[in-house]
């Protein structure tokens, strides 16, 4: 399998022609070369939800509902168990080699 440019890049990056470098004289942009880099971003993402807190004239307090299956102070998110599984149930890689790649890779204690 040969790889291919895709039509729509998440990412694109224009380089500009230093012209300070060229000979002097006028010049017009006439076109661009191509080319697409593929690759992947390993990185941790954390999100924070806070529930708002309201208190009313008399006192009484109330607390905006967190999403459904937020129910921890800190805890493993789905992208992050749906991994865990593919790599301890499909490519059989040892928890103790998980732990590893979690802690080594994405800065993430997985216990």
């Amino acid at each position: 399998m040969t790889l291919e440019r895709v039509e729509n890049p998440d990412k694109v990056e224009v380089i500009k022609v230093d012209r300070r470098k060229l000979p002097r004289g006028e010049y017009k942009e006439v076109g661009y070369e191509a080319r697409q880099v593929f690759d992947m971003k390993i990185s941790r993402e954390v999100t924070e939800y806070r529930a708002e807190i309201v208190e009313d004239t008399n006192g009484n307090r109330f607390v905006a509902p967190f999403p459904e299956g937020v129910t921890k102070a800190a805890q493993y998110g789905a992208d992050l168990k749906a991994h865990a599984v593919y790599m301890s149930q499909y490519q059989l890689i040892p928890y103790k080699r998980i732990q590893e790649y979690f802690e080594e890779q994405m800065a993430i204690p997985v216990s």
